[in-house]
């Protein structure tokens, strides 16, 4: 199955590219390619673009008795979250669980080996959200980049992460969560 998908972004007035996400499923499984193509070089009209073919991260699975394998509304700041999971396809040195909690305007974030198998977010980084309504993600990262050169010898550099949310016994890991 192939699915195909398209996004554009500009530079900001100073040339810079924004970070940006882009919401897309265009694969159903880990190990298969997405393409990044660009028509010409950053900065250039007249200098042609090219691609970059990346693979996707591993698809991974929460295990059971880990933090939000189950439907969860609430969560405890006072300790910490052992999370535990599988993954569909063997991961790369570039492949991550990201871990990520949102309160108000505070973020907080882990990223740990995916290769690992489990991570520990500590409750320290917890209490730094407050208490109330929130949200949860938590998925598999896979972080690519690439550097290129410009005729005139200028260098560009860009990244980016290809997500797919971890998968849970109710569907993904996202979603609301009252942090207490």
């Amino acid at each position: 199955m192939t699915s195909t998908t398209s996004e554009a972004i500009e530079p900001e007035s100073d040339g810079d590219y924004a970070t940006q996400s882009f919401d897309a499923a265009p694969w159903m499984a880990g190990g298969e390619s997405i393409t990044v193509a660009w028509a010409h070089f950053p900065g250039s009209t007249t200098q042609a673009g090219g691609t970059f073919v990346a693979e996707t991260p591993p698809y991974v699975t929460l295990s059971p008795g880990s933090p939000f394998a189950d439907p969860t509304s609430t969560l405890d700041r006072t300790a910490d979250l052992t999370f535990s999971w599988t993954s569909d396809t063997a991961p790369e040195s570039t492949d991550y669980l990201g871990v990520y909690f949102d309160s108000g305007s505070t973020q907080v974030g882990c990223n740990f080996d995916a290769s690992a198998g489990t991570g520990v977010v500590p409750a320290a980084a917890l209490q730094t959200l407050g208490a109330g309504a929130g949200s949860f993600d938590i998925h598999s990262k896979r972080i690519n980049g690439e550097s290129l050169t410009a005729t005139d010898g200028s260098t560009w550099s860009f990244g980016f992460n290809v997500d797919a949310l971890a998968r849970t016994s109710y569907g993904v890991a996202a979603g609301k969560v009252t942090f207490r």
